[in-house]
Formats: structure tokens, sequence, C-alpha cells
């Protein structure tokens, strides 16, 4: 699609040029330049790299570099450029422009080149050859091209380049204009993404954060520090004040973490209130430090029941940890509750067991035989966890259930619970 594969032999006229460069005068010398990069209708790579590889050498002709340049920087091939490869050079042109793009159209020079060659790209920009805000005909800016081919440098230069109003102007024309997401709001999904927009917005009046909604400020939430939290406080805006469409934004992104303690502490001194059955969140997503943190700090533990049982039923190695937190908790009395510890018993055995059977057809696998010796692990952990709770709980049918899936130590883990006196 993109018309810019260098051909097996050399078609430029530039490099018999510079080999008599002296003899050739310099109007004649830069025409053949602007010629070659645009002897193909959306631009040759073959010229433009060649004229890459000429500036970088040590030994180039200083007038073929002074050519060079003069023509990358030169307006009339920024308006060649602009005209002939249907760039747009910002969104409000795009606008103008909408009615005459296409989102199969292929690519142009510079938009080939965040993805194939960075390097060519960045000689663009060096020169302003192209405007970092441009967007191509298939309806994309030079910034979501870079993000999309994981250019991560590349979309950093883009950003510290551009108009600071381009970075709150949207970054595709593809969509209805509505549902349009500006590059700012884009930027919450990637934490790098965000700091590097950030840098460049913070000191400005319209800092683009009272454009973020609910959905950036739970992505922001995810990767936010401290450090971070404040500093967008200072600047307007709470991540954890109550909205209308949510009394208790961020904590659920926050517990999903790795390290979620220092951010819900922050939250809690903010004197902002975790949702409801935060407990029971953690452990279906299996957040084991978040857990503990919850039954520490919060009231949100008053459904440790609920959350006792999905980390009973949950088969991966960190739901055995949040039971274990759970059964500690002095608030909770599982002697009194024989049903509960009886339904944590069922979960736990029906957990296990259900995954087992979902993947039997792959058992003659070893690489499924250790992930199921393992959960069985984590299984065998939460039955001695409870029963040195609870001491002994009878529920019949779980062993010969564990018996008849093949889980023995599992099976022999309830038996030796219900020896206990």
């Amino acid at each position: 699609m993109s018309g810019h594969d260098e051909s097996s032999e050399m078609s430029l006229r530039c490099p018999s040029l510079f080999e008599n460069v002296e003899e050739v005068p310099l109007n004649l010398m830069e025409s053949a330049i602007k010629s070659d990069l645009l002897s193909k209708p959306l631009g040759s790579h073959e010229a433009l790299h060649f004229f890459l590889e000429e500036l970088n050498k040590d030994n180039t002709h200083p007038l073929i570099k002074k050519a060079i340049e003069a023509v990358l920087r030169s307006p009339s091939l920024r308006q060649d450029i602009e005209i002939k490869w249907n760039l747009s050079r910002n969104y409000g042109c795009a606008k103008r422009r909408q009615h005459m793009m296409d989102k199969r159209a292929p690519y142009d020079l510079a938009s080939w080149c965040i993805e194939k060659c960075p390097r060519c790209f960045n000689l663009l920009l060096d020169h302003q050859t192209v405007q970092p805000s441009a967007f191509c005909e298939n309806g994309y800016n030079f910034f979501w091209l870079a993000v999309r081919s994981g250019k991560n440098d590349l979309m950093q230069r883009i950003v510290s380049l551009m108009d600071l109003e381009d970075l709150l102007h949207p970054f595709s024309m593809r969509e209805p204009e509505a549902d349009r997401y500006t590059i700012f709001q884009a930027s919450t999904w990637n934490r790098k993404w965000f700091q590097v927009c950030w840098e460049r917005l913070k000191s400005c009046q319209d800092n683009g954060l009272t454009s973020l909604g609910p959905d950036e400020i739970g992505h922001i939430c995810r990767f936010a520090d401290v450090d971070l939290a404040k500093e967008l406080l200072e600047s307007g805006l709470d991540l954890g004040k109550s909205r209308p469409e949510n009394a208790s934004p961020g904590w659920l992104e926050i517990v999903g973490r790795k390290d979620p303690e220092p951010m819900l502490n922050w939250f809690l001194s903010r004197g902002h209130q975790p949702p409801e059955k935060l407990l029971t969140y953690a452990a279906t997503c299996n957040c084991t430090q978040a857990a503990s943190w919850i039954m520490r700090h919060t009231e949100s533990h008053l459904d440790w029941r609920e959350a006792a049982l999905v980390a009973a039923e949950n088969p991966d190695d960190g739901s055995a940890e949040i039971l274990e937190i759970i059964l500690q908790d002095p608030v909770a009395k599982w002697k009194a509750d024989q049903t509960l510890s009886q339904n944590i018993v069922i979960k736990t055995i029906n957990g296990v067991c259900q995954e087992r059977k979902k993947y039997e057809a792959f058992l003659s696998d070893k690489f499924f035989q250790k992930k199921f010796a393992e959960m069985e692990d984590v299984a065998v952990r939460k039955i001695q966890a409870l029963g040195e709770v609870v001491r002994n709980v009878e529920v019949l049918g779980v062993k010969i259930t564990a018996n008849d899936t093949g889980l023995c130590r599992l099976a022999m883990a309830l038996e030796n619970m219900n020896q206990h006196c």
C-alpha cells in the first residue's frame, strides 16, 4: 500500500550530479534534489534516505549539504508536499478537508517513514519539511501513527514539537466528531504518553484537565503515584473526588496495581471513601496487597463473607493468600458460622474441579499437568488455612469429589482437617 519500497536500481539524478558538485550550479542541484524527492507520487524514500546518508557523511561536500538542507527547509517544497501527499497541517485543516480523506488511502512518505524509517522522518521534522501536527490522507495524525507503531521516542518528539493547542485536539478524523479523543485524552492510556503531554500542558492556563472524563481519570489512577496526584490536585484535578457518575472514582483502578498502598493511603488521607464491596473486588481480581490494605484500613471489609467465598472459588495463586488474610480478621466469627465454613470448602473444591474439567482434554500435556498441580496446591493451602482457624468442617461428598477428579492431595487435606477435634 505504501509505494515507497526501494527499487533495485538507483534511479535518482542527484548521485551523478554530486560527483561533479563544483561544476553544477546550486539552483540546478536544488532543483534535482526536489525532483528526486517528488519522483514518486507520494514521495521517494530512496531519495530521502540517500540525502540522509549524505548529510551524515563526514566527507560530503559542504555545497551538497547546504543544498539538501536548503531544499528540505524551503517553503515551496513544504507546499508541494502538502498538496501532492494530501497532508493537512493540523486538525483545523483536516476538518476542512475531511471530505477528501479515505481510510484506505496509502501512506505518504512521511507517514510511511514513521513506521518503517524513523531516521528519515526525524530528518523531515528537523528541517520542518512536515508539520508535527499533520494529518495524513487516511485520517490519522503523525502522533497516532507513531503510537500505533510503537515508536514511543518518535511520539515523544512529535508531542514536544507540536503547538500546545494541538495536544487538545483529536488525533483522528475517522470517528464522528462527538466521539473523537484528543491527544491529551488518549495520553491517559499510558503512563509515558501522559507524562510527555502533561509536561508540556501543566504550566498553561488551559491545561486540558477539564477535558478529562471519568474514563480518562480512571486510566490515570492506574499509573499515577502520589507526587503526580498532588501535582494534578494543585492544577485543579482531584483524582478521588466524588462525581455524579461515580461516587468513589479511582479506587478500583488503584486496587489492581502492583503497589496500591501509597495511592490508597493518599486517597484515604484526602477523606475519599472507598466503594462498597471493595474487598470482594480485590478478591475477584486476585489483588493480594490491596486486600490486605482494605482489611487493615477501612470498613470495606464488612463484605468479608462474600470476599471469602470469591477467594475460595478462585483457583489462582493469590487467592489462597487473600483467603488467609480474611481468615485472620478478628471481626470474622468463623467458628460461629459453620455454614460459611462449609461453603468455603465447597467453593474451594468446585473451583479447582471446574478448572480441571474445562481442560481435561489437555491433561496429557506436561504444561497443563504442572498448571493443575499448582492449582491443587493452592486449594490445599486454603483448606489447611481454614482448618487452622475453624478446626473441623464436615461437608458430605467433597472428599469423594476430590478423589474422583484426581485431586488426591486435596482429598488428604480434607481428611486431615476433619480429624481435628
